[in-house]
């Protein structure tokens, strides 16, 4: 299933505990990385306030489909995704939250923030 960046995606979720769990995800990579090498990279959602550090709290506004859910994106959960690892698309997220995301993933993940 082709999706784009800022699409929330369902998928299968390697955890740090070593067990696969479905969550949502945010695509956060380019279509330009896609259409090269047919990938996307991906940052899981949560409702779980883990790691408070690491994560973006995005409400139901930041959302482009309707939920009354608070959802954490966790920064330092990324995962490399393909067509096929992809279960549903629900909807996206606002231009103004990946920002925040990509923010928040330079900030924890290379030290620049």
């Amino acid at each position: 299933m082709k999706v784009n960046q800022r699409d929330v995606v369902f998928v299968h979720f390697h955890l740090p505990n070593g067990q696969f769990k479905p969550h949502p995800a945010v695509v956060i990579s380019t279509n330009d990385l896609y259409e090269a090498e047919g990938i996307y990279y991906a940052v899981m959602l949560s409702t779980k306030q883990h790691n408070p550090d690491f994560m973006v709290t995005l409400v139901p506004n930041d959302f482009n489909y309707p939920t009354d859910t608070t959802s954490y994106a966790k920064c330092q959960l990324i995962i490399q995704l393909n067509d096929y690892d992809i279960i549903k698309r629900f909807g996206s997220i606002k231009a103004e939250s990946l920002k925040l995301i990509i923010d928040k993933i330079n900030e924890v993940v290379f030290g620049q923030g």
